[in-house]
């Protein structure tokens, strides 16, 4: 009796079928980087100065995110957005989503673009620089995402940097108010970036505010402001820095000339995002990069849109 009572029991659990059905389980990481923007266009207007930085892209990683077994969940990348053209404010960064009909989307939000003129900065996951000069405030950053842009503060300080993941966008500045030559309207330096220990690259810096070249009436020289590697720097009688590809981060700002150009702002860069699961996926789309973590994690990495299934 007690040997067949040991088989009925190893019988019954051997064959248990289990549960059957969608399952619930646990991403542990969600790594969201949104793109950056582009810098305000170059220009020779009257007026102006050279043009804002663009502001990074949003970054973020949510923890513990529950979703569900087969149901497919979207991923879009944010671009990075394009350089003002001649006198045009930088376009914003396009956002990254993470969205499922069963899950709260999660969103890191683009860049604001680097600002043309005498204007506030764009609002972003990081702000735009503001154009200058005088009085103008760098756009806001969107709040665990990122910083605000820099500020041009006065009738002699150029255009704002674009704001970055570790910290604002510098202000414009001028090296002295005394003159001929007059050293005004230098633009400020891009946003500080942040090393992403789950992308394995620095990302999300922001773009420096472009410089002025202007050698008639005595002479009108700033200089423009440097991106925050890997935003781009913004120009200086010549071309703006475009940011790095696939880091989130800011185009630098383009130059005022005394005469016409044909001179450009910087582009910013695109997102990326970045999927910690307790199990490999079933199925996917975008070509994400699927890797084994250890400990039966794997993650998946998008550089470009697609989905993801487990």
């Amino acid at each position: 009796m007690p040997l067949l009572s040991t088989i009925g029991a190893g019988s019954a659990k051997g064959f248990n079928p289990g549960v059957s059905g969608p399952q619930t389980i646990t991403l542990s990481k969600v790594v969201m980087l949104a793109g950056g923007a582009g810098g305000g266009g170059a220009t020779s207007a009257s007026g102006a100065t050279g043009s804002g930085g663009g502001g990074a892209g949003g970054y973020f990683v949510e923890t513990n995110v529950d979703v569900n077994t087969g149901t497919q969940y979207t991923v879009t990348v944010g671009a990075g957005g394009s350089a003002g053209s001649q006198g045009n404010t930088g376009s914003s960064g396009a956002n990254s989503v993470f969205a499922g009909s069963d899950i709260t989307d999660l969103t890191a939000i683009g860049g604001g673009g680097g600002r043309h003129g005498q204007a506030n900065g764009v609002d972003g996951g990081s702000g735009g620089g503001a154009g200058g000069n005088g009085g103008y405030t760098g756009g806001a950053g969107t709040s665990g995402q990122g910083n605000a842009g820099g500020s041009s503060a006065s009738s002699l300080t150029g255009p704002g940097g674009g704001g970055g993941k570790s910290g604002n966008g510098g202000n414009g500045g001028y090296t002295s108010a005394s003159g001929p030559p007059y050293y005004w309207y230098n633009g400020g330096n891009g946003g500080s970036s942040y090393s992403s220990s789950e992308l394995g690259v620095t990302v999300a810096g922001g773009g420096g505010g472009g410089g002025t070249y202007y050698p008639g009436l005595g002479g009108y020289y700033g200089a423009g402001g440097y991106g925050y590697s890997p935003g781009g720097g913004g120009g200086y009688n010549g071309n703006a820095a475009n940011a790095t590809a696939k880091r989130g981060s800011g185009g630098g700002g383009g130059t005022r000339t005394q005469s016409a150009n044909s001179f450009v702002g910087g582009n910013g860069s695109g997102g990326q995002v970045k999927v910690y699961a307790p199990q490999q996926a079933t199925a996917t789309t975008g070509s994400p990069t699927e890797n084994s973590e250890g400990g039966g994690v794997y993650s998946y990495l998008f550089e470009s849109s697609g989905s993801i299934t487990f």
